[in-house]
């Protein structure tokens, strides 16, 4: 399972959340919604308060889509979600861009099953399943979904606004115990190794908030986390490896010195040569990862 932050997209042209509730309050500003004391007041909160007060002040009238535009001379440079999509991994998102949907729909390669349900509550359940779908939408958070090439976005699409999971209130209705998103992330953080991609500081309490909902098993499941850091902060790198991994997190730095956060698309681009192994199911997947890291 690939777990792709916001980080990614920013690669291409995306803003991160700070420039995202940043953008929103310049436009509610120049529209005369908001003046220049309150837009000053607010920029000093986190983003997630920033856009729950602006979609309040706008009357819910919100089009978070035009704020969401990668730049097609980034897309044409960094091909990211290109690499990403060889991985023939299953792909779950917190970003509601739609800068992965276009890789998805065109990827052709043959796909196959890759999780049985284990158990599950039927509702929590598809009973039609097509590979290489675009899954979005709180009642479309099924557990038959965790297949292979399959992108499914946990905070909906702008192609949807209405399925947009940003403000406080959003977070705390589509969290709640046994809704179908926290059943499918107890269920994938419980059977699943997930890669972490594309999350930085400011979208840490995100991943706190989705890690800590996994099963609690007596054999811990590996998860790993991409993390930009300079080389020369040992000490810091050091912390964040002890705080994540009590997480079940293996943190595993990148440097960002030389070319900043784009630093990630050589990682990963120097990843695709070893990725390659595309076994017949989940669970003879999950055999081949465990022998490896053993």
């Amino acid at each position: 399972m690939v777990f792709i932050g916001a980080g990614v997209s920013r690669i291409i042209g995306c803003p991160s959340w700070e420039e995202l509730a940043s953008k929103v309050e310049e436009d509610l500003f120049e529209k005369n919604i908001i003046n220049f004391q309150t837009k000053k007041e607010i920029s000093n909160f986190d983003p997630r308060k920033r856009l729950s007060i602006c979609k309040q002040l706008s009357q819910n009238n919100l089009d978070l889509g035009q704020y969401l535009k990668e730049k097609q001379e980034l897309k044409e440079k960094y091909n990211i979600y290109g690499l990403l999509s060889s991985f023939n991994a299953i792909y779950i998102t917190t970003n509601f861009d739609q800068c992965a949907d276009e890789v998805t729909k065109n990827n052709s390669a043959d796909r196959v099953e890759t999780l049985e349900p284990l158990n599950e509550p039927s509702e929590f359940i598809s009973q039609k399943q097509k590979p290489g779908e675009i899954i979005f939408g709180k009642e479309k958070l099924l557990i038959n979904h965790l297949k292979q090439g399959n992108l499914i976005k946990l905070h909906g699409s702008v192609e949807e606004p209405a399925t947009l999971i940003y403000t406080t209130m959003h977070y705390l209705d589509h969290y709640q115990n046994e809704s179908r998103a926290n059943v499918l992330l107890k269920h994938l953080f419980g059977n699943m190794t997930v890669l972490f991609i594309g999350y930085g500081l400011e979208e840490l309490d995100i991943l706190e908030y989705i890690v800590t909902r996994r099963n609690t098993q007596p054999k811990l499941k590996q998860h790993v986390l991409l993390f930009p850091e300079f080389s020369s902060n040992a000490n810091i790198i050091k912390l964040q490896t002890h705080y994540f991994g009590e997480m079940g997190i293996e943190l595993i730095p990148y440097p960002i010195e030389e070319n900043g956060y784009k630093h990630l698309y050589t990682v990963l681009e120097g990843w695709t040569k070893y990725i390659k192994s595309k076994p017949q199911n989940y669970y003879e997947k999950k055999r081949i990862i465990d022998e490896y890291v053993k």
